[in-house]
């Protein structure tokens, strides 16, 4: 049996693959910079699949926000292997998750817009050059989070019209200090953006909001231009992740708009990796 993992910081998809069935279940996000091997062990014996097949995975790929540094790998590694003993333990960045899932083997610009952004460029076997991940703080241009903090901002100058502000009060409360305590208190403030930009999907038809996730892509996709390489550009961008598919498109609009080539748009890569590790 095999276990693929796609882990983002809010959630992670696991997809489990044996010769007879195929199941995908979810835990929390396992972003090793956010989160202890305490709370990656409870979260996965929490689940049921994973607890009854816990010793039959003979391999698991995990695929994770937040990795890629021998110090964060080597955290999710011991982790999995003392949950799962009998398997043969990989670990890799969600940007060459969403580029096996997106491309396989072939070349181009993966991106990611979920709680967080990143995009790299893929030769079909690597990631060789990728914009540096700033975080929630000084990056991800284009991803929930980026959404969030641009809603509240709106919201806190008054610059959201009247029928948008009624509506945010009645799911958030009207008190601005009680919204920003709980922004500076949460414990993982990047995840508590993103959670705004639930607001955002459900109206995304009003012009307002249009407006900003238009300006939001804006910026995303002016960072690819100044960032990458003309002859990189001219190959496909291919994107994964809950915000570009709940937003594809204006994604789809403003890439036209810069002459980007934007072919495929994926909530989740986990269907390609499955492929992709079909061997």
């Amino acid at each position: 049996m095999k276990l693929i993992v796609d882990s983002g910081s809010t959630r992670a998809d696991w997809c489990i693959v044996s010769d007879t069935n195929i199941q995908t279940v979810q835990t929390r996000g396992m972003n090793p910079f956010f989160v202890t091997p305490v709370i990656i062990e409870k979260a996965i014996r929490n689940q049921g699949p994973l607890r009854k097949h816990h010793d039959q995975f003979s391999s698991v790929y995990f695929y994770g926000a937040g990795c890629g540094s021998e110090k964060n790998d080597e955290l999710i590694r011991y982790t999995l292997q003392k949950i799962f003993p009998n398997a043969t333990i990989s670990v890799y960045t969600d940007l060459l998750g969403a580029a096996r899932g997106l491309f396989h083997n072939e070349e181009g610009i993966a991106c990611i817009l979920g709680t967080g952004s990143n995009s790299g460029y893929f030769d079909g076997q690597q990631i060789t050059h990728k914009i540096p991940s700033l975080g929630y703080i000084l990056g991800d241009e284009g991803s929930g989070n980026h959404l969030g903090k641009k809603l509240l901002k709106s919201y806190f100058f008054h610059h959201l019209p009247g029928d948008l502000t009624q509506k945010f009060n009645e799911k958030y409360g009207a008190k601005s200090g009680g919204l920003l305590q709980k922004l500076y208190m949460a414990e993982f403030p990047n995840i508590h953006l993103s959670e705004y930009s639930h607001f955002v999907i459900e109206h995304q038809n009003h012009p307002y909001i249009k407006d900003m996730t238009s300006q939001t892509f804006e910026e995303f996709l002016q960072m690819l231009r100044s960032y990458y390489a003309p002859s990189c550009l001219e190959k496909p961008i291919r994107f994964t992740g809950s915000i570009a598919w709940f937003f594809k498109d204006i994604l789809q609009t403003k890439a036209s708009e810069k002459d980007l080539i934007v072919d495929k748009i994926e909530q989740s890569p986990l269907k390609g990796l499955r492929d992709f590790h079909k061997t």
